[in-house]
């Protein structure tokens, strides 16, 4: 036999499976606008799935963001396309849903706002399927190595993609910057072939996922983790009311109601209960964003057109502008962590008023569900993030923590407006008032034309 096929002869077999489950909603979709204007990928008996090709992508660009792994290394891992001359190692297989576990697929509704105005723009309104959070899949994912590969560090690959996740920094799907498609790992097993050994040359043939074992799991090495994001949160409570509108409903009793993560009905259909409310990633980046914009807007040290220049570089540009980037900012959901029950909502009925004459529309009477009160944390998620910017972001948190901003609809009436209900935290450490007078030095360098500060950071975790 020749060198060369010696080379390419299979000498070890590595299996992983884990239960994925979603941190956060899940918005995959397959393309069609059957049912929304943006359907959930399901499989041909109507169940959502994860495609393996999704998969992929997502893990190699996490991990490569990740220590302790070099480029070629995971270029010869997934292969490399560029010429076709290396065979992938990694098969990864499509993710099902876990059938046991129950899972929930919501219609949600969302419009492009105005960022100055903050009003709907026109023909702008939309809706989306998604599967909500805790939903669970089957994860499996098998390494095939020859002995021209057998020194790739598959299990420091598997180590870093398992920390990853758990740093909130594997996300999949759409909208994934705004706080969508966060995934995590549980149960995980693992089983290692050596298949030069007669035993696990046999299981190798004979091979059944069954017979992954909790115990190989401790093989995996122990990596640091250098996040490349900056974390900033801060936990809120609503001052009254708040009102995140939902319009897919199947509630009659009302025009609109306040968003939730999920909704029990009876055998007939009608509710039960609501799940506790929601203030998604999209409301906070919009909220942030136009705070920000509003204090760049009104300093004198800049012109409009460098401060929307530095709100592109933060936020990205708008799919329809020539400057096209992504946002580099990721808001996270919000959830009610207060217990769940109906007695956090309540029936508000309201008349629309002549904008000339302040009388009283006639058929104007309409009717919104409200969430009353409710604790919430606002987690931004900063990637590569400069002293500056974390200066904007900070300033725009206390302007929401002052009551001087409000989210939501309604706000005209005092809805949505929050109470300090504790410190800021970066990278889950209290935030001392000196560091924070630091950040917002460095913003006022940045928009006096000093570069002082322009310092990527991240936290080490």
């Amino acid at each position: 036999m020749s060198r060369g096929n010696n080379r390419n002869k299979i000498c070890q077999s590595i299996w992983f499976q884990a239960e994925l489950y979603l941190q956060s909603p899940l918005i995959l979709g397959n393309g069609e606008d059957e049912t929304t204007d943006y359907d959930l990928l399901r499989d041909l008996e109507g169940n959502p799935f994860i495609p393996g090709t999704s998969l992929a992508g997502v893990m190699r660009s996490a991990v490569t963001e990740s220590e302790g792994l070099l480029q070629v290394q995971l270029d010869r891992i997934f292969g490399d396309s560029k010429d076709g001359s290396r065979q992938s190692v990694i098969t990864v297989y499509d993710s099902c849903l876990i059938q046991e576990k129950e899972y929930n697929c919501v219609i949600r509704d969302g419009i492009e706002v105005h960022g100055l105005t903050k009003t709907a723009k026109n023909k702008s309104k939309y809706n989306f399927e998604v599967l909500e959070s805790g939903a669970c899949f089957q994860f499996r994912i098998e390494f095939l190595l020859r002995e021209a590969t057998r020194e790739l560090p598959v299990l420091q690959f598997i180590s870093n993609l398992l920390r990853c996740a758990e740093e909130g920094d594997l996300r999949i799907g759409a909208k994934t910057n705004r706080g969508y498609g966060k995934i995590g790992f549980r149960n995980c097993r693992m089983k290692n072939l050596i298949l030069k050994d007669a035993a696990d040359m046999r299981a190798y043939i004979h091979f059944n996922w069954d017979e992954t074992a909790d115990k190989e799991i401790n093989q995996l090495p122990m990596p640091t983790y250098h996040s490349k994001y900056t974390i900033l949160s801060v936990p809120l409570k609503v001052e009254s009311t708040l009102l995140i509108r939902n319009y897919a409903l199947n509630n009659l009793d009302v025009d609109c109601e306040q968003l939730t993560e999920h909704k029990k009905e009876d055998f007939l259909g009608d509710l039960e209960e609501y799940g506790r409310a929601v203030i998604p990633g999209t409301s906070w980046n919009g909220l942030i964003r136009h705070i920000a914009d509003r204090i760049l807007e009104n300093t004198e040290w800049i012109s409009r057109q460098e401060a929307q220049k530095m709100l592109r570089s933060l936020f990205g540009a708008e799919k329809d502008s020539e400057e096209k980037s992504a946002s580099r900012i990721i808001f996270e959901e919000s959830i009610d962590e207060r217990q769940q029950s109906n007695a956090n909502f309540k029936n508000v009925t309201r008349i629309k008023i002549d904008r000339f004459t302040q009388g009283v529309l006639k058929t104007a009477l309409f009717s919104e569900r409200v969430a009353v009160g409710g604790q919430y944390t606002l987690t931004a998620r900063i990637y590569k993030a400069r002293e500056y910017e974390i200066g904007l972001i900070l300033l725009a948190m206390e302007e929401i923590l002052n009551g001087m901003e409000a989210i939501g609809g309604a706000t005209s009436v005092g809805r949505g407006t929050f109470l300090k209900s504790g410190s800021i935290c970066l990278n889950g450490e209290n935030l001392p008032d000196k560091q924070k007078a630091a950040y917002w030095e460095a913003l006022t360098e940045k928009l006096k034309g000093r570069d002082f500060h322009e310092i990527s950071i991240g936290g080490d975790r």
